[in-house]
């Protein structure tokens, strides 16, 4: 068997980012923004990302010109719609020349990008980010890991709240629950029975209501069938992805909470709960769909409940008004949340680019992950965006407030301090409150994978190596195929990767 990183890894990263970089990781100097110097020339970066919302003006835009007369940059961003994402990411790859910094969203470990840093596409940024103290201190040990390969570094990891992630909660239309009667569901069969009532109710009219809106399976969460259904998945007791059982791995397809789960999906879909379009949406339509007052609930993290899309809601229905379930439980009180290695995306920057601007790149980046940073990621500009924050709320004049929905200041903060609150988004002390309370309570529930970071080297050489399970287990649910066609498939796929998969992720997790 080929020889994979992480065997490699295990020791280096046992004492932290500090050993591959040579830095101290006990060091206790206060986290300080890197200063560019202000003689020199701007530094031109050309930057392709991920969006999710409207874009705003690149020109006249008082949000980036802060950051770039701040930083001493001209920043040229292309900012992609996540519909599409993968799609463009891939087109880039074999055009790595058209930027200076590229955003991979799943991280180096994808296999197809793990290629392409073993091949020296990719600049390796090992000695770049030594000694840079705010990227060290902010991104943790875990996602440095998984920034690696063969005990180097190729990206830099945009930190992130290891616990629930962008789909972590039900959120629903609490206007809906009190009109007809209903308490809030803390269960499946609570959840299930709350969907009956606002389809046969049908508070939209005219038969238009959506009990649940969701959207096709992405990349990052096939398990689910239907993307960012996680709460769902581990109130059946699904694991996140694998697990180790009896001394054997067991990846989530091969587990009866699968077969538990597929069938609620079965159920919502026969008896109409979800959109007709859900096999066909994309990510993010599903929120556009619920913000436009056509759904009763959805899949969502805590920063749906903010100002700016309560505003959009209530423009539709005055009356409306939201509700984030607790954590969803199954028949067997099982519930949970996604637990990552801390951090979604990751900076590459192409080896084509010139060793003095990758250095001056890496500098950018750690000045942005500086504490002073903090009040611009969640206020933008003070006296421009916002007038203060205090305990976590922004306050806002009604001007400012449309400014910054218009300009987005965070667009233009391409890394940041690590913020465990950042959902925590709401102008409202009571709203705000709570949405920090959710987020603390994550670290409870939160469920890891037991092989979260490791590669398989027969999983690198097959990336789709269950793409025909996913497709079957949707054909299931939408009644296109039984059940013995998906367990046919499933059995197929044991036999032509998923075994051999399973046991050397085992082994690189027992080394």
């Amino acid at each position: 068997m080929r020889t994979n990183t992480w065997l490699k890894l295990g020791l280096t990263f046992a004492v932290g980012i500090g050993a591959l970089t040579g830095c101290s990781s006990g060091s206790k100097e206060k986290p300080a923004a890197t200063a560019i110097t202000s003689a020199q020339e701007p530094l031109a970066i050309k930057v392709m990302t991920i969006h999710y919302e409207d874009q705003p003006p690149m020109e006249g835009n008082q949000a980036k010109d802060y950051i770039e007369k701040k930083s001493n940059v001209k920043l040229s961003m292309e900012l992609v719609p996540a519909a599409t994402y993968d799609e463009k990411l891939n087109v880039t790859m074999a055009s790595l020349d058209q930027y200076d910094l590229i955003l991979l969203k799943s991280g180096i470990k994808d296999p197809k990008f793990e290629k392409l840093a073993r091949q020296g596409a990719f600049y390796d940024l090992t000695s770049l980010v030594k000694g840079k103290k705010n990227l060290e201190q902010n991104i943790p040990e875990t996602a440095w890991k998984a920034s690696s390969v063969n005990q180097k570094i190729y990206a830099i990891p945009r930190p992130q709240y290891a616990y629930g992630n962008g789909s972590a909660n039900v959120i629903m239309r609490k206007d809906w629950l009190d009109r007809y009667g209903l308490s809030v569901p803390k269960t499946i069969d609570e959840l299930t029975n709350a969907l009956r009532v606002f389809r046969d109710k049908d508070p939209v009219g005219g038969g238009k209501t959506i009990p649940f809106v969701t959207f096709a399976a992405q990349n990052d969460d096939a398990k689910s069938i239907f993307g960012g259904m996680a709460p769902i998945k581990f109130a059946f007791g699904m694991p996140n992805n694998y697990k180790v059982e009896n001394g054997k791995a067991v990846y989530a397809i091969e587990t009866q909470e699968y077969k538990d789960y597929l069938d609620w999906l079965k159920l919502a879909w026969n008896e109409k709960l979800f959109n007709k379009d859900a096999a066909l949406l994309k990510n993010q339509q599903n929120k556009d769909k619920f913000l436009a007052g056509e759904a009763g609930a959805l899949v969502y993290h805590v920063g749906l409940l903010g100002s700016s899309n309560y505003d959009k809601l209530k423009k539709v229905d005055p009356k409306a008004e939201m509700v984030v379930l607790p954590a969803i439980e199954g028949a067997t009180g099982k519930k949970g949340v996604n637990q990552s290695l801390g951090f979604f995306g990751s900076w590459v920057i192409p080896s084509t680019v010139a060793k003095e601007k990758a250095e001056r790149i890496v500098e950018f980046l750690n000045a942005q992950a500086s504490p002073e940073y903090e009040y611009y990621r969640n206020g933008g500009i003070q006296g421009v965006h916002s007038t203060d924050i205090k305990d976590g709320i922004v306050s806002r004049t009604s001007e400012q407030e449309k400014l910054g929905e218009k300009e987005k200041p965070s667009t233009f903060l391409l890394e940041w301090p690590l913020d465990p609150y950042n959902y925590a988004n709401s102008t409202d002390p009571q709203v705000n409150k709570l949405q920090r309370s959710i987020l603390d309570s994550f670290k409870n529930i939160g469920v890891l994978d037991t092989f979260s970071g490791l590669i398989s080297p027969t999983e690198q050489k097959n990336p789709d190596h269950e793409k025909k399970v996913d497709a079957l287990g949707l054909k299931y649910v939408t009644g296109q195929a039984g059940w013995d066609a998906v367990q046919k498939e499933i059995t197929a796929w044991q036999q032509t990767n998923g075994n051999q998969i399973g046991k050397e992720l085992l082994e690189l997790y027992q080394q």
